[in-house]
């Protein structure tokens, strides 16, 4: 398996995943947030630390599961990130996202394309 670089890229296909970033923050910028009060940052800690724990519990079948995979796998990520769509504002939501899908990627898709 080759590392990603910006030329194993498709066309067009880095400018669509930035344009759609794009849109969801301007989009996520436009909700009302509400307060952060520290029963929202106790909601955050949870949900990262145990998506961290699921994740960690979980990467020896995660990396046999990218490695052998032709078609895009399913995971635990979707699991945090809607607790996290009904428990939080919208903002603190996206980073909660960020982190638990960065956090995946970091230990188990390093070798995959980040467009995969």
């Amino acid at each position: 398996m080759t590392d990603w670089n910006l030329l194993t890229v498709p066309r067009g296909a880095v400018s669509f995943y930035l344009g759609t970033e794009l849109v969801v923050l301007i989009a996520i910028g436009l909700v009302p947030n509400g307060p952060l009060t520290g029963e929202v940052w106790q909601t955050v800690a949870l949900l990262l630390v145990t998506a961290v724990v699921q994740t960690e519990l979980s990467l020896p079948v995660e990396r046999k599961r990218v490695r052998f995979a032709t078609v895009p796998t399913i995971n635990m990520t979707s699991v945090w990130i809607f607790a996290g769509a009904l428990l939080l504002p919208p903002v603190v939501e996206a980073l909660v996202a960020v982190a638990v899908s960065s956090h995946l990627y970091v230990r188990a898709w390093r070798r995959k394309p980040l467009y995969q």
